[in-house]
């Protein structure tokens, strides 16, 4: 287990709203917490957060607590990474989130690869993903992949149409774009060429 940096935990003072030094059970955790994403067991690297199991920030019980990789992180806030322009919506409901973020994932670092055969399942990855995100503007139109406008088109819709949204979210994902994680990936590719 690394030891945690100074910018690691000021990072963390953002992230939890602390203005002041981050507590001693909550260092404690953050230490304990390892590295590895609570929600799809890849390695966080430096851009890790915590998430709050409940919702609730305010909830800051070591329970509460999970520490997530910058894909998983953004699943927590799917409103706020759509205004950011981190992502975008996709009707993928035979996949999980945790299971597009490591596609996502994986597609960006084999994307340039030297192998042949991994670039071209890069490929194959991320036109999967497209593929979610031209059923959701099929079905919803175009405008409905950006998760601030779906929240919008869905508040302004009648009664019926309000029951059809519902039931299309049990199947809409995020999918994260690549141009809004440049650093991450950066900074997987070397975690990936130590564990090499």
């Amino acid at each position: 287990m690394t030891h945690l940096t100074t910018p690691t935990l000021t990072h963390y003072r953002g992230v939890l709203g602390l203005t002041r030094p981050v507590p001693a059970p909550l260092r404690r955790w953050l230490e304990e917490a390892g590295e590895v994403c609570a929600f799809c067991g890849e390695p966080t690297g430096p851009h890790r957060g915590v998430v709050f199991r409940d919702g609730n920030a305010r909830n800051r019980d070591a329970h509460n607590l999970a520490l997530a990789c910058a894909l998983c992180r953004l699943a927590a806030h799917p409103v706020a990474a759509g205004v950011m322009g981190l992502a975008r919506l996709a009707w993928l409901p035979e996949l999980q989130q945790w299971q597009i973020n490591l596609l996502a994932r994986r597609a960006w670092l084999d994307a340039d690869h030297p192998q042949p055969g991994r670039r071209r399942l890069a490929e194959e990855l991320s036109a999967r993903l497209e593929r979610g995100v031209a059923r959701l503007a099929l079905r919803y139109g175009e405008a409905a992949i950006y998760p601030a406008i779906f929240a919008d088109l869905a508040a302004a819709e009648s009664e019926a149409a309000c029951d059809e949204i519902e039931r299309a979210l049990d199947g809409l994902r995020l999918v994260p774009l690549a141009s809004a994680f440049r650093r991450e990936i950066e900074d997987w590719r070397r975690l990936e060429a130590g564990r090499a």
